[in-house]
């Protein structure tokens, strides 16, 4: 990665909105919507599993999790997508602290690729870019619209940026849009 490449990244969305909304003061108490913080008491099941399994508590877990977590991870996978064949091994699934973790790592992984682009959907999810730049690839972005019925243009990838493409950002439905691929649209990403 060169010197100085994450200085490329655009802003943030909700730092350029926290800037934007530094002088404006509210009539009321907001009600806050703060990323990914919980707001509400843990259900009382969870705080019982966690007190009766306290002593458990002593080392930081397996980053790959543990032989009974890996199992029900892995049978929740098959029951619920059909996809038994694909997860059969504990190395095929692995515990995230969220998705942006998981769409960072997954574009560290991406084949490498001289002067590389990672394509992504315009607008898009701040850790997109920020993966792909950390990989050293260049973020491509593809517009998602009314006119591409707000799922990237597929059409807009040419076929040297499709030579040098190390992977595709995909969301379906899209974020923030809404907006629901059908089976031609994937089958064509």
């Amino acid at each position: 990665m060169q010197k100085g490449a994450f200085d490329t990244l655009p802003a943030s969305p909700f730092t350029r909105l926290r800037a934007l909304l530094d002088d404006v003061t509210p009539p009321r108490e907001p009600v806050s919507l703060a990323l990914g913080e919980p707001q509400h008491a843990p259900p009382s099941f969870a705080l019982s599993a966690v007190s009766e399994n306290i002593e458990q508590y002593r080392r930081y877990p397996p980053i790959a999790g543990t032989p009974d977590w890996q199992a029900a991870a892995r049978g929740w996978l098959q029951r619920r997508f059909g996809v038994a064949a694909c997860v059969s091994q504990a190395h095929q699934v692995l515990p995230l602290n969220g998705t942006r973790e998981g769409l960072f790592l997954a574009a560290q992984i991406a084949p490498p690729k001289a002067d590389g682009v990672m394509a992504m959907p315009d607008p898009f999810y701040q850790i997109y870019a920020s993966a792909a730049v950390a990989a050293g690839a260049k973020p491509h972005y593809l517009a998602a619209t009314p006119q591409t019925n707000f799922l990237p243009d597929l059409d807009a990838l040419d076929a040297d940026t499709l030579a040098r493409m190390r992977a595709l950002y995909l969301c379906n439905p899209s974020n923030p849009q809404g907006a629901v691929a059908d089976k031609a649209y994937l089958e064509k990403a």
